[in-house]
């Protein structure tokens, strides 16, 4: 289900990149006398392209504050909106800016929800507002098209900007299961099907609300962090709580049980996402690392695809912890450690939850203290 839902991922945005260069071309004839010059046509063809992804990172924005504004509608809190790895989080203080990325989004926005974990709160609204705002604006813009006869450029522009929000309606609309993270569409049906996801998924964002003001895992209620059966194992959202529990160990600094518990994530993963299993390996090399730390075990957990995982990922301080202790103990490589330090100071500065680097800077320093046993 998951090569077929990135199948189908790929296809639309195809289609959309299509859609949107036959559009684009036909601007330009257009837009450009036959006799225009070489550099008229190519800052014509520049201007084209650069409208393309500004169009792009417009409905990327539309998405996501159709998510806020759905979820306002309906009953939940902002914890943080972002765009590419610009965000902008509410937390005690107010609305603050800060930096994070995370592999396979383009955006999001994060809100808290209301009631409590077993109640019947309103999912599909919040889950289905981006698609619906991207929709929305399409709509606007194709209006606005006919409204402007005889303004070949703008009409160009506006058909670009309408045809990228239908296609962004659609490729997060359509229940797609897919490698790193389910679409919108899939998580608002496995929400209204299943009470236990549902749960799991009141329990994920009351994290990350938790996180933006100062709470770190070890310090949530421990109901919380059930390790699912086989059966939830099969539904994302309820598998994801299994990570977060062995994220818990790991902050309480149990880490023969949080590897055991890794190592079963991994070796039976069920619909666990794609950017966790990556996570998950990083994590398990720390362990190894600061526990047995045998070059066997170290070097089956860093294979190729995931060298090239935690390249992808280097925006996470836990992954940057992980290559610190791998250049320390591995490597024993004090001149690296310190550039990989360096990197992960950087990141910190602009990082939204400070006691996430909290938390990562006492593995590091336990990094340190295997060195120098």
């Amino acid at each position: 289900m998951k090569k077929l839902g990135n199948w189908a991922a790929a296809l639309i945005y195809v289609l959309i990149g299509a859609a949107a260069g036959i559009v684009m071309v036909r601007g330009m004839r257009a837009v450009l006398p036959e006799d225009a010059s070489l550099a008229r046509e190519l800052a014509t063809l520049a201007l084209m392209l650069v409208s393309f992804y500004a169009a792009m990172a417009v409905q990327i924005a539309v998405h996501e504050a159709g998510h806020w504004f759905f979820g306002r509608l309906t009953g939940y809190r902002l914890v943080s909106y972002r765009i590419f790895s610009l965000m902008w989080l509410e937390d005690a203080s107010g609305l603050r800016f800060c930096r994070f990325s995370l592999a396979g989004t383009g955006g999001q926005c994060l809100m808290e929800p209301p009631g409590e974990p077993d109640s019947d709160f309103p999912v599909t609204l919040y889950n289905l507002g981006g698609s619906l705002m991207n929709l929305a604006c399409a709509a606007v813009c194709f209006a606005l098209y006919l409204a402007l006869p005889g303004h070949a450029l703008a009409r160009t522009l506006l058909s670009v900007l309408g045809i990228i929000g239908v296609g962004f309606a659609v490729a997060n609309g359509i229940p797609l299961k897919l490698n790193l993270v389910n679409n919108d569409g899939r998580n608002a049906i496995d929400l209204r099907r299943d009470p236990a996801a549902r749960r799991a998924f009141w329990i994920q964002m009351k994290m990350s609300a938790l996180t933006s003001r100062g709470t770190r895992l070890k310090d949530m209620p421990a109901e919380w962090f059930a390790v699912p059966d086989r059966a939830g194992m099969d539904n994302g959202m309820i598998a994801s709580l299994a990570v977060f529990a062995s994220s818990r160990l790991m902050d309480e600094r149990r880490f023969a049980e949080a590897d055991a518990l890794m190592a079963d994530i991994l070796a039976d993963p069920g619909a666990t996402p794609g950017v966790y299993m990556a996570l998950l390996k990083s994590e398990r090399l720390y362990c190894e690392l600061v526990g047995p730390n045998r070059p066997e075990a170290v070097d089956a957990l860093l294979d190729k695809a995931q060298r090239r995982a935690m390249k992808a990922l280097k925006g996470q301080p836990s992954v940057l912890r992980t290559e610190y202790a791998l250049a320390l103990l591995r490597d024993d490589d004090a001149g690296k450690a310190r550039t990989v330090a360096q990197r992960f100071d950087a990141l910190a500065r602009q990082y939204p939850y400070p006691v996430e680097i909290e938390a990562e800077r006492e593995l590091m320093r336990l990094a340190d203290a295997a060195k120098a046993k």
